[in-house]
């Protein structure tokens, strides 16, 4: 693990699946009208491996177990897609889909209409999610459900008692590259080199990948693209290398990760060792943003190199961090729902004291930590860029009682750190919560890459009981977005002041 955090230098992530307490009673919204639910916890295993989900839990309806579509098959190991303008959702499995829309007792299978059967209920949205029943949707994706007498838990196990690879994800940060694998099974791949071409192939024994993939382009440092394919019951992937890379798989709480990196003056190194530490990273954070803190980290690039003359001091970006059902989370709540209104409320304060605001995201959608900077760079008056950046995002941490708001900043960006301190000084003082100092987040990903003056603001910590309600109540959140708003404008003062322009 630290030789590649160190590789990396990346965050420690959050565990995609990792449990949240949702206690026995809780209120359940359809139908327009909200009931009281009472129940004892409900426990699934597939394969052998308890799913455990964050934003509602499998819930017993008319004496069948609902599950949200989702979070529960993404962690199974389905491929899931919304549908466009409809509560439903697409999932793929093993070579199988189902199609399912909320309130509907039509779904889809392979294509094919297939109505539920009369005594099966259909899909329903529930507290914004899509719920099902699980037995239905298990089975006609090739499960066999059933019960567990001894752990007391209902059981899924998988058409042909295997692992599956359910996403890939390659991408490259400096000079080293990694792929990502969604992987669910304990057994480890095999690894050979190959020349003539360069290349190196991963097969996973009784593996198989859950969707018909073929080929993703890399061009990295190291890797120059990632090939996949289904050989009988072991999944190979194939990487087209330059100079036989360095090789190191390290296991993930939600799967393994190839990191290549040039191989040293002593020869290239193969190294499966950290697959059995059982030291846990998520490295989806370098493409989706994902971890518990802020971003990823990266080690080469300038801080800010925009020229003065190049801003336009009327524009600012505002960054809601995550989205997409991504970040940290905490007694049921998401921080990329907190980062979002909260960006909304900074945008709305900044507009009505006549800036214009570029938001990197108005709704509830993922964006990539790139598109973030891409956004930010973007011209908004001639060829000028708006004048500062802000991203906001909520802190979280093992120790519950950590509580406190931070800012992080570039320690090469001059009126970063301004904006850093501005921000921190005015949230202090608007809020009631605990306060610090501004912190050095240099090799944060967006605090790094952006071209302007940039700020990371860590609003509070939503694994602490007391944060975490301020950061729910309409109180807090005007509260932080009133700071975040005073620092950002007396920021954009100074710079004008400094250059003459008032």
């Amino acid at each position: 693990m630290r030789r590649l955090a160190v590789i990396f230098a990346v965050t420690a992530a959050m565990l995609l699946t990792a449990a949240t307490a949702f206690g026995r009673e809780m209120d359940l919204v359809y139908g327009g009208e909200t009931h009281r639910y009472s129940a004892d916890d409900i426990n699934i295993l597939v394969d052998g491996r308890k799913i455990v989900t964050n934003k509602m839990p499998p819930i017993v309806l008319n004496e069948k177990t609902f599950v949200p579509v989702r979070e529960f098959f993404e962690a199974v190991g389905c491929s899931v897609t919304g549908l466009s303008g409809a509560d439903g959702f697409l999932i793929s499995y093993g070579g199988r889909t189902l199609q399912l829309t909320a309130d509907s007792r039509s779904i889809y299978v392979n294509g094919e209409l297939d109505s539920l059967p009369a005594d099966e209920p259909a899909p329903i949205v529930i507290n914004g999610e899509l719920m099902a029943p699980m037995r239905l949707i298990a089975e006609k994706l090739g499960f066999d459900v059933g019960w567990d007498g001894n752990s007391g838990a209902a059981t899924l196990t998988s058409p042909f008692g295997g692992g599956y690879i359910s996403k890939i994800v390659p991408a490259t940060v400096d000079r080293a590259d990694m792929v990502y694998l969604a992987y669910d099974s304990p057994a480890e791949p095999t690894v050979n080199r190959y020349g003539s071409p360069d290349r190196v192939v991963l097969d996973f024994p009784n593996t198989k990948l859950t969707e018909d993939y073929s080929e993703y382009s890399v061009n990295g440092a190291n890797v120059i693209s990632v090939r996949c394919a289904n050989h009988e019951n072991t999944a190979r992937i194939v990487l087209d290398v330059r100079n036989q890379p360095n090789v190191l798989l390290s296991r993930t709480e939600t799967g393994i990760v190839i990191a290549v990196s040039p191989a040293d003056q002593g020869g290239a190194v193969t190294s499966t060792d950290d697959l059995r530490n059982g030291a846990y990273f998520d490295p989806t954070a370098f493409v989706d943003s994902i971890p518990q803190q802020t971003s990823v980290i990266v080690s080469a690039g300038g801080a800010n190199a925009v020229t003065d003359a190049e801003y336009d001091y009327g524009s600012v970006v505002i960054d809601a961090g995550h989205g997409g059902y991504t970040g940290a989370s905490s007694g049921g709540i998401m921080e990329d729902h907190i980062t979002l209104a909260i960006a909304l409320k900074v945008r709305d304060k900044l507009t009505a004291a006549g800036y214009n605001v570029v938001m990197t995201r108005t709704s509830d959608v993922k964006v990539s930590l790139q598109s973030r900077v891409d956004i930010a760079s973007r011209p908004t008056n001639g060829n000028a860029i708006p004048v500062v950046f802000v991203s906001i995002h909520c802190n979280s941490f093992d120790d519950p009682s950590t509580n406190g708001t931070q800012v992080y900043y570039h320690t090469e960006s001059h009126y970063g750190t301004i904006l850093a301190q501005n921000i921190y000084d005015a949230d202090v003082a608007n809020t009631t919560l605990k306060g610090s100092r501004i912190r050095d987040g240099s090799d944060l990903y967006v605090v790094r890459k952006t071209v302007q003056p940039a700020a990371l603001v860590e609003t509070a910590f939503i694994s602490n009981d007391s944060d975490r309600a301020y950061l729910t109540s309409e109180e807090g959140q005007e509260a932080l977005a009133n700071g975040i708003t005073a620092g950002i404008i007396k920021t954009v003062q100074q710079m004008m002041q400094d250059r003459g322009l008032v």
